[in-house]
């Protein structure tokens, strides 16, 4: 399957220190680098990072600390529709989260939280991996008792990031966010900028998974691809004329693939936003997505491996800023942009609190 991750520049920003007088400001960020194959990239040197928005002096350190990790689900409604089985969203985010827990590093510790009308602690961070799974194998398939109304989806969501947000996490700690379509909302501002906030001051870094499913033909009539899981279809079955990995389908489409919100909240705090359907492959003779057996298990590792492999990155600016500022950070070798690894960072650094 192709790479669910490319690479994760990680950068939670915002200043630790300022003293009267003084000219400068120090941040701290996380920082993580993985390769066009999901590898995390070590050994790197302060000399290579290329900063543009903030002028200053980096100095990096690899970090390779414990990382708190909450996983935090959608169990409304919605997340219970569509087809069932195991490609079925609820059977597919259940699945990301088994094998994302199976990584587990033995250092790390994993929470799991759920929301809809409510958000609750199913786990603490101090649970083991098997009462992890016990906890979601006792969840029920989410149905019409947790049914909110749509515009609510997106308050739902900021509300339990806000909650996770308050339990203690650290610099370098994540949340990943399981869930479906979560989409803007005009009321939707004002609180999206807090959350974002407090993560990128907190140095968390929010990752979601959107279990939403593909869609075929014209947006207005098409409706969710039925896939199939293991051995694709025989060229008898499917003469593969046509047949496209799911990201150059997405893009012939113009697809936004939905999510809008969750895909902001990721790269705000410099996570990354994945699809569980990176891997697939449509077949156009069936109108159907076929994902291989064993994706689940490389998207988990994948994700758990660039969220544990991090740098810290001090970051002193030529002077304290008043108002927030874009910045954008990039690695260099020999002096020249390495093209071949992607970056993702949080785009803001907020001026220190005084």
């Amino acid at each position: 399957m192709s790479r669910v991750l490319l690479v994760s520049v990680v950068l939670s920003c915002v200043a630790t220190s300022v003293v009267a007088g003084d000219t400068s400001a120090t941040y701290v960020l996380p920082l993580t680098v993985l390769d066009a194959q999901g590898i995390p990239v070590v050994g790197l040197t302060s000399e290579q990072l290329q900063l543009k928005g903030v002028e200053g002096r980096a100095t990096l350190t690899a970090d390779d600390g414990p990382r708190r990790i909450i996983l935090l689900l959608d169990v409304s409604s919605s997340m219970g529709s569509a087809s069932s089985g195991p490609l079925g969203k609820w059977n597919r985010a259940k699945g990301f989260i088994t094998e994302f827990v199976s990584a587990k590093r033995p250092h790390d510790k994993v929470a799991l939280h759920v929301y809809a009308g409510r958000y609750k602690v199913l786990t603490p961070l101090d649970a083991s991996s098997d009462q992890i799974l016990a906890a979601l194998d006792d969840l029920p398939v989410p149905g019409a008792s947790q049914s909110k109304k749509r515009f609510e989806h997106w308050t739902m969501f900021l509300d339990a990031l806000k909650a996770s947000l308050e339990t203690n996490l650290q610099f370098g700690d994540a949340i990943v966010v399981i869930a479906d379509d979560v989409n803007e909302d005009r009321r939707s501002k004002s609180k999206l900028e807090g959350v974002m906030k407090t993560a990128t001051a907190l140095g968390v870094r929010v990752y979601s998974v959107n279990v939403e499913q593909p869609f075929a033909g014209p947006p207005e009539t098409g409706g969710p691809v039925v896939g199939g899981l293991g051995a694709p279809p025989s060229p008898v079955e499917d003469p593969a004329s046509g047949i496209e990995p799911y990201d150059t389908w997405i893009r012939r489409r113009g697809s936004q693939r939905g999510g809008l919100l969750l895909r902001k909240v990721a790269q705000a705090t410099g996570g990354q936003s994945i699809s569980i359907w990176m891997g697939a492959t449509y077949y156009p003779a069936r109108n159907q997505f076929h994902m291989p057996a064993g994706a689940l298990r490389e998207s988990g590792r994948e994700l758990h491996a660039s969220i544990g492999a991090l740098y810290r990155l001090e970051l002193k600016a030529m002077s304290p800023l008043k108002k927030r500022k874009g910045i954008d950070i990039r690695i260099t070798r020999s002096g020249k942009v390495r093209d071949d690894l992607r970056v993702y960072h949080p785009r803001q650094l907020y001026p220190a609190e005084r």
